[in-house]
């Protein structure tokens, strides 16, 4: 089992006081918890913890890994979180086209609020009365209020138009 599960699950039997706290704590069972530190004692060669029927307690080696698991845990949580929040986090360069109407009413605020939301993400929005040259690869997507009648592109219709 790797390292960083065995010093967390040291560290909770610490902190809970004992194994069945520890595993509650960590949603495992006990035994898996009791099997998670014992492989941690193995890898390290000594042993971590004094147990009596009535105390568990860190033995002084215990209480030298426990300040370093204790820090390493904690950071590998900061780090976790920081990757984290980039993975749900969308960036790059986002190119489109649209017509100025709908560009400006509809599209514009829509790319904004997208841009609010997800800081690394720019966006390049281009307003034209004529579609571009999509195959150039200046644009990633276009938005247009009809359906490009020459060349070979890709179109889904997004929504009708409804006349009043």
């Amino acid at each position: 089992m790797d390292r960083l599960h065995s010093m967390r699950a040291f560290q909770k039997v610490v902190d809970e006081g004992g194994f069945a706290a520890a595993a509650r704590a960590l949603d495992l069972s006990p035994a898996v918890v009791t099997r998670l530190v014992a492989d941690l004692e193995d890898h390290l060669g000594t042993r971590l913890l004094h147990r009596t029927t009535r105390r568990l307690q860190p033995t002084a080696e215990g209480e030298a890994v426990l300040a370093q698991a204790r820090d390493i845990v904690a950071g590998f949580e900061r780090l976790d979180e920081a990757l984290s929040g980039q993975r749900d986090t969308a960036r790059g360069r986002l190119r489109i086209a649209s017509s100025p109407g709908f560009g400006r009413v509809w599209l514009a605020p829509v790319l904004a609020a997208l841009q609010e939301r997800h800081p690394a993400l720019a966006i390049d929005l281009q307003l034209a009365d004529h579609l571009p040259d999509l195959a150039g690869g200046r644009f990633d997507a276009a938005v247009w209020l009809w359906t490009p009648t020459r060349g070979s592109w890709h179109t889904q219709r997004l929504a009708r138009n409804r006349r009043v």
